[in-house]
Parts: structure tokens; C-alpha cells; sequence
């Protein structure tokens, strides 16, 4: 009924007088103002409902025994709005119901266990990985390698070539992209309608790094190094002495200081350098008094870098649909009679297997051959498919990253790049951060995007962080984390403009 506009218009009274007392109310609240993907059901609710009435709907359902766990933790990660306002003691009552929600009730259900360990002992290898019992890996570091490389370049360089917390093109491995999430998660969890969306994929990742960041701190600490003035030599000496860019500064809390002064410090200084790279990328050099004067917030999809064209994202339906045809779990095309279900997707069904077109149901044809006439599948002399090695390379790249970085392509994937770009089917950018690292850091760091944001920079620096001394502590885990990822985006930044530079000078 609440779906016909006239009929809730014209019963509009009665029904906010049922509305007042149902149980269904407050989670057809949530459904229309919190809950993502609700478009598919527009509820409409009469104008004699005020919005002010919300708060006692919500407050009711908290405290009742049939209160949902995916609608209170909607509730206690919501942010107010004017169609549907919440207040902070709403939230905090929603919390805490989330956080008791499991005492006083049965076990009853499947449990899966598994979990990841990291150890950092003497072994012939850097870095090795073995499967423990109860499905948990153990990620073991050779820490004999790493006390005898303790110079401040490989220390930095640790994080991407033995912590493997970037990639070869640079992208951050921590951030969240949609081809990392299964079935189950992409269609029967309840999302808010603006969560940062993580999957398990994700969140085993985000506790591999913080392990990874404690016990390298610790390391680094017990034999001298404060990995804090690493970061301060990057930006006072490296800097400097390695690309001539004078004017960056950095202040590393004291030593001695508490948690959260530590966090503070550090957040406040990475506004500083973010602030510092842009000036410099804008105006070529660093003006201190300009610098001083600069109180204007940092937004991270606004800060460019100096290379241009350094990002490429799928900009069209023709795009999308080629990599879901091709990678996706999902996609009807990856079963033929021949193999069946031995292949997760029709990329691998045609990289290990013969087949030629006839293998495919009559069903399978229309998309089959779409992929053939837009030349990612190619059909060769005897008849086999085959895929555009190039074109699918390059696929395969968006589709497992969001995000493709041409400057580290050959020629030929180059010109590819360029042709989708006049197509319209990609769009370039080029911004410090990519669009999965713009989000992941505003998941992180503020509320502004994402309802379910961890705030790390905003609650220190308006004092409403926690008071629980382990929390502060992973809380300035998650803040040299990041910082690690601004200091190799920006190297990355400098790197990309030199090795440009040369190429330049050897074509002319």
C-alpha cells in the first residue's frame, strides 16, 4: 500500500496512526532512508508521519526482543538527514545493542573458522606462507634479513616488495574492490546506502597489514629505528637530495608522547604534506608564509598529481558488460556440455581449454558473439576461440583493481587505452590517489563519504576518540598505514615525472 502515492496521500491520517504502533514500521523506515539497493521498493509515508516521530519509532524497536542485528547496526552506523534524522544518543543506543545483541541468545548455526598469523622469525626465505590447521595461514618474515636491512630506502621499499602492500603498477592492496566480494555478499547482505562495502577478502587483508605494521614497528623499535623519522627523512632529506623538491616538512610526534597525542600529530601532519604536495604540483615550490596561510580541507579526489593521464576507469555499459561476460562467477557463459562446471569463468574456460563456438548452447550465442564482433574473443584458422590477448590483459586489469594505470603499459596496451578513451568506453584522471584509494581513505579517515567510516582523523582532532589504550594503539597503526601509502604515492609521483622526463629528452 505505502507504494501507491494516491493511496497513501489520500488515507494519509489513517495510516500514520497505524504506522505509530506496527512493527513493520521502523524497518520500512530503514528500508526507504538507510538501506542500500531499497530503490526497488519507493515507499511513500504520509505527510501526517512527522520525521520528528522517528526518533521514539526507532527508540521502540531498539529495546524490543524482535529487533534485527542488520537493522541496528544500519541504525547505530546512520548519519541524520533531514527526511530522516538521528541523533548521536539514537546511534550510541543502537551500538550498544549491536555489541550485546548475542549474549542472551542460542548459538544455533554453521560456523566457519578461519583466521591469519604473522611471525617474524629466522627462515631460509623472506617471505613464506603455509596453511595452518583450521584454516588459518601463517605468513612468516625472515627477520634476520630484515635486521640487516635496516638504511631508511629499504625500509620504505619493505612495504611493497616484501609486505606486498602495493602492487607493480603502485595501486594499494588495501583498499576494497568489487571483484574481491563472493555471491553472498554482493546479494544477501544488508549495506547501508552509504557503507564502505567490505568483504571478507578485505577485512583479512586489513588484519594481515596491521600485523604486518605492529611487528615491523616493534622490530624497528627494539633496534634503534623509530620509523617516524623514516617518514621524516623521506620528506626533509629524500626529497631534496633525490628530485631537488625543497620546502616539505615533517613533524614526527615526540618520543614519550601518549597514544593520542601520537595520533594527533600524525593526522594533523598528513594534512600538512598532502597540502605541501599540492602546492608544490600547483605552483612548483613550497611558499612557507602561502603554506601558513592555507586552511582549507583536504579532499582527496582534488588533489592532482604531475602526471597526467595517470588513471583509466570503465566510463561505459560496453565495458562493464565485457568483464562481467568474461570474469565474472556469475556469467552463464563459462558452462559447456564438454567441461561443465570445471571452470569459475569463461576467461579460463578459454585460456586452458579448445573450443570453438559450436561447444556453446544455442542460449550462449548472442553474447558469445558480441564478445567477437567488439574483438576481445577472436576466432583463429581452425575454428578455436581464442581471447584478444592485449584487450583481455587489460580487462583483466580493470576488473580485478577498478582501476588500470597506462604508464606502466607497453605501446601496443597504450594504444589500446587510447582507442577505449576516444570510444568512450575509459576515462583518464590523474589524481594523487586513485578512486579505490580516494575511498578507502575517506573510510578511514572521515565520515564524509561513508556512514560506517572509522573517523580516525576528525575524532582525534575534536578529542571524541576512545579512551581504551588498545584501540588508541590500533587506531596509530591505521594512521602509519595510511601514511605510508601518501609517502608512496607521492614517491611514485616524483619517479613517473623523471622517468617521463627522460623519455621526453630521448625522443627529442
Amino acid at each position: 500500500m505505502l507504494q501507491q502515492i494516491e493511496i497513501v496521500k489520500y488515507y494519509g491520517k489513517e495510516l500514520a496512526e497505524i504506522l505509530r504502533v506496527s512493527e513493520q514500521t521502523p524497518q520500512l523506515i530503514i528500508s526507504k532512508f538507510l538501506e542500500a539497493g531499497s530503490k526497488k521498493c519507493q515507499y511513500h509515508f504520509p505527510k501526517e508521519l512527522s520525521p520528528s516521530e522517528f526518533e521514539d519509532i526507532f527508540q521502540k524497536y531498539i529495546d524490543s526482543e524482535t529487533a534485527n542485528y542488520n537493522y541496528l547496526r544500519l541504525l547505530a552506523d546512520a548519519q541524520s538527514s533531514k527526511e530522516c534524522p538521528i541523533s548521536d544518543k539514537l546511534r550510541l543506543s543502537a551500538k550498544r545493542a549491536c555489541d550485546s545483541y548475542w549474549e542472551n541468545r542460542p548459538d544455533t548455526g554453521i560456523h566457519i573458522e578461519s583466521g591469519i598469523g604473522v611471525e617474524f622469525t629466522d627462515a631460509p626465505e623472506i617471505k613464506s606462507v603455509k596453511r595452518e590447521k583450521r584454516n588459518t595461514l601463517l605468513i612468516t618474515y625472515d627477520i634476520k634479513w630484515l635486521l640487516e636491512n635496516l638504511d631508511y630506502p629499504t625500509i620504505l621499499n619493505n612495504f611493497l616488495y616484501v609486505f606486498e602492500q602495493f602492487d607493480f603498477c603502485w595501486r594499494s592492496t588495501l583498499v576494497s574492490v568489487k571483484s574481491q566480494l563472493g555471491i553472498l555478499e554482493r546479494t544477501l547482505f544488508i549495506r547501508g546506502n552509504k557503507d564502505y562495502i567490505r568483504g571478507e577478502s578485505f577485512n583479512a587483508l586489513e588484519n594481515l597489514t596491521t600485523l604486518q605494521m605492529k611487528g615491523y614497528y616493534n622490530i624497528l623499535e627494539k633496534n634503534g629505528v623509530c620509523l617516524e623519522d623514516v617518514l621524516k627523512w623521506f620528506f626533509e632529506k629524500y626529497l631534496p637530495e633525490e628530485f631537488c623538491a625543497n620546502g616539505f616538512h615533517f613533524n614526527p610526534p615526540s618520543e614519550g608522547t601518549t597514544l593520542v597525542e601520537k595520533c594527533r600529530t600524525i593526522a594533523s601532519e598528513m594534512d600538512g604534506v598532502l597540502k605541501q604536495f599540492r602546492m608544490y604540483v600547483q605552483d612548483g615550490e613550497i611558499d612557507q608564509e602561502l603554506f601558513e596561510m592555507s586552511s582549507e580541507h583536504i579532499v582527496f579526489s582534488n588533489l592532482s598529481g604531475f602526471v597526467e593521464e595517470k588513471y583509466a576507469y570503465g566510463s561505459s555499459d560496453n565495458i562493464e558488460n565485457e568483464q562481467f561476460l568474461l570474469f565474472s562467477d556469475q556469467s552463464h557463459l563459462y558452462y559447456i556440455e564438454k567441461t561443465k562446471s570445471k571452470y569459475s569463468c569463461l576467461f579460463e574456460l578459454l585460456v586452458k581449454e579448445k573450443v570453438n563456438f559450436s561447444d556453446f548452447w544455442e542460449h550462449q550465442h548472442s553474447n558469445l558473439q558480441w564478445l567477437i564482433d567488439r574483438g576481445i574473443i577472436i576466432v583463429d584458422l581452425d575454428g578455436y576461440l581464442k581471447i584478444n590477448v592485449p584487450k583481455v590483459y587489460i580487462l583483466k586489469d580493470l576488473y580485478e583493481h577498478d582501476v588500470i594505470c597506462p604508464q606502466y603499459y607497453d605501446d601496443e596496451l597504450k594504444s589500446i587505452v587510447d582507442e577505449w578513451c576516444r570510444n568512450g568506453d575509459l576515462k583518464l584522471e590523474n589524481t594523487l590517489f586513485s578512486k579505490p584509494e580516494q575511498d578507502y581513505l575517506n573510510y578511514k579517515l572521515n565520515k564524509a563519504s561513508y556512514s560506517n567510516g572509522l573517523d580516525l582523523r576528525n575524532k582525534y582532532a575534536h578529542s571524541t576518540y576512545t579512551k581504551n589504550e588498545n584501540t588508541q594503539y590500533v587506531d596509530y597503526i591505521n594512521l602509519l598505514k595510511i601514511m605510508i601509502l601518501i609517502i608512496t604515492k607521492i614517491n611514485e609521483e616524483f619517479c613517473l615525472r623523471e622517468r617521463l622526463h627522460e623519455l621526453r629528452f630521448k625522443n627529442e
